[in-house]
């Protein structure tokens, strides 16, 4: 039976001031419409330091309220004030029938004050999820801005283009990006018609994971080029970045045995790994050189590109031997360790330029060609490339290409901060091969592939360095237009199967 009073309104223990004001140790009833004064701003910082002071003295007032009621055993008047005068029995019933009522409306309230108890909490813990929640949406908030400033820096970065553009001579060819036509007005020259691209889509297999070696795993190969003299001086450094890379290649090779490997553009240290995971491989090195007609005359057994490994492969120079293989030149050397406990490897090597000379082997000769960051120097004609790899290659080979990534996010950040995309482009003492001539992106790896008698069987790419720049905030931007993160890591990965030794046409997005 429930009271309609509030618990603080119950008649006071003590009979004689049962029509007296509640003590000030007792805790006044709240008033209601106080309740709901604390509203959440339509800001997300709302005032929530104000709904927990409220929480917090609602509870206070029922946990006083609950020691009132336990208190409390009996219906405390006597029933000696009425205005007229009872029966003794009488009154003795009245006073009975009045303390098994006081006694239900006693229950009735102590499971409302455990019932607001449980409300009172249950808010409380809302209220902590309110306040991570408002969190969240004020970095949310944080991180719209940034982006709408990012995307301002841009959008006044384009009028600022198209303010340069405005002031060109009018005589001066214009182009238009969105319907790229060179149109020719004082210069008396028809519009160039450019290649139309073929409707086919590209058939490029994606796998979204790859495979990242461990710290203990880079360790041992660093052990392994100390132990063959390549970790010296500032080599050191050279090999601590690019390890990662070696390992993750390895990868990509199918675990085979008695593999035929041809190693383009070969790092020394990298044979080693090649030579120790695939102890029972064939492995021919070659090197992208192409000497003068003076030097060749002048060594006709290929002494020059012999000297020139010596120098990158073996520390004593020592050459044990030459062999005629397919009329060209080939030579062995030895890669020799510090200590016994590694082996001595052999190598046969030879030198080509390999987007202009035909290749020196026999067609279907290897079941894998390795073309490790050397497509990036190439100046001519990557696709004769490709075309040579499949000729050499068995029906089903592999050929595995691994190249920087021009689309990766650190490329994205230097275009947006006025810096150069690519990863190495300078211009290089040893020539134009020495710097890198074209960066690409992943799909157009796989459109070279294709074209070139070979199917997509892996396409990736992979953080193989450490960054070089903070991506968070291109991250951020990119995303807002659904791109693909899987190939904005740093370095391509590919490898493709011979399928075929018909070629189709060069890609138009690579060749005018």
């Amino acid at each position: 039976m429930l009271n309609n009073k509030p618990i603080s309104h119950l008649p006071s223990e003590n009979p004689d001031k049962n029509q007296h004001p509640t003590p000030a140790t007792e805790m006044a009833a709240p008033d209601s419409s106080r309740l709901f004064e604390v509203k959440p701003s339509s800001s997300v910082g709302a005032d929530w330091s104000a709904l927990k002071k409220l929480l917090g003295s609602t509870q206070e007032y029922l946990q006083t309220a609950q020691v009132r009621a336990e208190i409390r055993e009996k219906w405390p008047d006597t029933l000696e004030r009425l205005p007229f005068t009872l029966l003794k029995p009488l009154k003795s019933l009245f006073l009975k029938v009045l303390q098994l009522i006081f006694k239900d409306q006693r229950e009735v309230n102590q499971n409302l004050i455990q019932v607001c108890q449980q409300s009172i909490q249950f808010n409380q813990e809302l209220m902590e999820q309110l306040v991570t929640l408002s969190s969240q949406i004020d970095q949310l908030h944080q991180s719209q801005n940034n982006q709408q400033i990012t995307l301002e820096m841009m959008d006044n970065h384009l009028t600022d283009m198209e303010a340069e553009t405005e002031l060109l001579p009018s005589d001066t060819a214009s182009f238009d990006p969105l319907n790229p036509q060179l149109t020719a007005t004082a210069v008396n020259l028809p519009a160039p018609q450019l290649p139309t691209p073929e409707p086919e889509q590209l058939p490029v297999q994606l796998e979204l994971e790859s495979w990242e070696p461990t710290p203990e795993q880079c360790e041992a190969a660093m052990k392994m080029f100390q132990a063959y003299k390549f970790c010296q001086g500032s080599a050191v450094e050279y090999f601590q970045t690019h390890v990662k890379r070696y390992l993750t290649t390895l990868e990509l090779i199918p675990r085979q045995k008695g593999l035929r490997i041809l190693e383009l553009g070969s790092c020394p240290a990298f044979s080693l790994l090649l030579k120790q995971k695939f102890p029972d491989a064939t492995i021919i090195l070659a090197y992208n050189d192409s000497p003068d007609e003076k030097t060749l005359e002048d060594n006709s057994e290929g002494k020059l590109a012999q000297d020139k490994f010596q120098k990158r492969y073996s520390q004593d120079g020592r050459d044990k031997y030459n062999q005629q293989l397919f009329n060209y030149p080939f030579s062995v050397i030895e890669s020799e360790p510090q200590s016994a406990d590694w082996p001595i490897y052999r190598f046969s090597y030879t030198y080509f330029n390999i987007e202009k000379d035909i290749w020196p082997f026999e067609d279907k000769h290897f079941d894998v060609v390795f073309c490790m960051e050397i497509l990036e120097h190439l100046l001519v004609d990557p696709g004769f490339s490709f075309r040579e790899a499949n000729r050499v290659l068995k029906d089903g080979g592999t050929f595995i290409v691994t190249t920087p990534n021009i689309a990766r996010y650190e490329s994205v950040d230097s275009i947006l901060s006025g810096d150069t995309p690519y990863t190495f482009g300078i211009y290089y003492e040893s020539g134009p091969y020495g710097r890198h001539n074209r960066e690409y992106v992943p799909r157009e790896v796989a459109r070279l592939g294709e074209c070139s008698g070979f199917q997509t069987d892996l396409l990736l790419t992979a953080n193989v360095y450490p960054l070089s720049r903070d991506i968070r905030l291109v991250q951020e931007l990119l995303a807002q237009f659904n791109d693909d993160p899987t190939l904005r890591k740093q370095n391509i990965l590919y490898r493709g199967i011979k399928v075929t030794d018909q070629f189709k046409s060069y890609p138009p997005e690579l060749y005018g």
